[in-house]
């Protein structure tokens, strides 16, 4: 699956809350139903210090049987330099994965983790390789994070406005889009969830719009 929209849109924020639900087996945004499961963020975009302020802000909001669910199927790996179309990219996450053995794995983010062009099908098609290579040997499902292309104006041009090659959306099982007015200092940040592409659903998913209030990183539906 990938969750993507342009820069500022929650995207981070807003998988960390899935880690958590899924971690903890709470109801995602109040929502979608899980059960409790390993989940591996792999960050790729922030200094550790910077990302274990966010990353405690969540764990506020948890206590009893839950925050002792956390604790035992929720890990970080913060990796600024981390490749996954490389080999040493590839033998470093596969090590983590063998050590924590994660049912799902969220990638944050896609530009961050190719060292080449994600909008080149030679590059992106060895990191794609490389993920099929984990998720049939690990049997783990993956999330990655990624952007808009900077070209498209307010039009909507659907999944073509992933910033990637075209076999990187024919690849995917689920295509997230996400958008958010500007903050406003008084009223939460409003966020539009749009499911660009869901294999296999019986029927369509509706757009689901909720807030998120960035002094309690909490997400509420509207």
């Amino acid at each position: 699956m990938a969750v993507y929209g342009r820069a500022g849109t929650l995207k981070s924020w807003l998988c960390m809350d899935m880690a958590f639900s899924i971690a903890s087996g709470s109801k995602w945004l109040g929502v979608f139903d899980t059960v409790p499961s390993s989940v591996l963020m792999v960050q790729s975009e922030q200094i550790e210090a910077q990302y274990q302020k966010r990353v405690a802000k969540f764990y506020k909001h948890y206590s009893g049987a839950a925050i002792e669910r956390i604790n035992s199927n929720l890990a970080f790996d913060n990796d600024l330099e981390i490749k996954l179309d490389s080999f040493t990219g590839l033998n470093a996450i596969t090590e983590d994965i063998k050590e924590r053995k994660p049912q799902v794995v969220i990638l944050d983010c896609l530009y961050q983790l190719v060292s080449g062009s994600v909008s080149s099908e030679v590059d992106l098609k060895r990191f794609k390789d490389n993920i099929d290579h984990m998720r049939q040997s690990w049997l783990t499902a993956f999330i990655i994070i990624h952007h808009t292309r900077k070209t498209y104006g307010d039009d909507d041009h659907g999944i073509e406005e992933m910033m990637s090659s075209s076999i990187f959306g024919n690849w995917l099982d689920t295509t997230i889009k996400i958008s958010s007015n500007p903050p406003n200092t008084n009223q939460p940040t409003q966020i539009e969830m749009e499911f660009q592409k869901v294999r296999g659903a019986e029927d369509e998913m509706p757009p689901i719009k909720f807030g998120f209030n960035r002094s309690t990183v909490q997400f509420a539906l509207r």
